[in-house]
């Protein structure tokens, strides 16, 4: 799709023809808000992937508190869902409802039960967004999902967006390699969310950038839309663990 698009325009696209997974590797196609801090320490993510090569298309929240605990609720069960990739530095995983709706254009409304969560995310498309999504669909499938070129590409695209420096491939905390390609990018512009009633306050960069493994959330909230592809490797050679006991 063009790169001009409206974030909506991208996501119904992709939920109306999602696709089959095309790779040896355990794939996802599909969009989140790759990560957003607030100023009160909490962070917020959010991933729906329609595509999904080991399970049902699926919704996960990932939500730090300001101590630093991470907790994934997912419409999916924590083995065939983000859990399944970071549940080493979680001792909260479940599945819970989880309903995403698009008001306007730039506009994402995310909604969940347990925990009670209401999120609203507006974004934009800046010249610098316009023109990292204009390469990234330029630039051929293959040459794009090298490791070599998505770890020049990963610092590059934060600093320009100025979202802190971001990784687009290394190792999740249950030691999968992940490999992100993203087509469209647009930043976050306003936030607004309220967990258990409680106002998570502005979006505001956190004194320390925050991480999951490799995995760097953007200092400056980022909505992208991609493949992310992750090595399978056999059990005896990455934690499956889902939640900390």
């Amino acid at each position: 799709m063009r790169a001009t698009a409206t974030p909506r325009e991208v996501v119904e696209a992709l939920e109306d023809t999602p696709g089959r997974p095309d790779s040896l590797r355990e794939r996802f196609r599909g969009y989140g808000v790759m990560g957003l801090p607030f100023e009160s320490g909490h962070v917020l993510g959010l991933r729906r992937f329609p595509v999904s090569s080991i399970g049902p298309a699926y919704t996960s929240i990932w939500h730090r508190s300001p101590d630093g605990r991470w907790s994934f609720w997912s419409t999916a069960a924590p083995e065939v869902s983000c859990a399944r990739y970071a549940g080493e530095v979680s001792d909260d995983t479940h599945q819970t409802a989880i309903r995403l709706g698009w008001p306007e254009p730039y506009r994402l409304r995310i909604t969940a039960d347990d925990p009670a969560l209401s999120w609203e995310v507006t974004f934009a498309a800046t010249p610098t967004s316009r023109a990292l999504s204009a390469l990234a669909q330029r630039l051929p499938g293959p040459f794009l999902a090298r490791e070599n070129v998505l770890r020049v590409l990963g610092p590059v695209a934060g600093a320009f967006l100025g979202a802190g420096r971001l990784a687009l491939t290394g190792r999740m905390p249950n030691r999968q390699t992940f490999h992100l390609v993203p087509s469209h990018v647009w930043p976050v512009t306003a936030s607004r969310a309220y967990l258990e009633a409680a106002d998570l306050g502005r979006p505001a960069p956190l004194p320390e950038q925050a991480t999951i493994g490799d995995f760097r959330i953007p200092q400056h909230g980022l909505l992208a839309v991609g493949a992310l592809d992750f090595d399978p490797l056999s059990p005896a050679q990455h934690s499956t663990r889902t939640a900390r006991s």
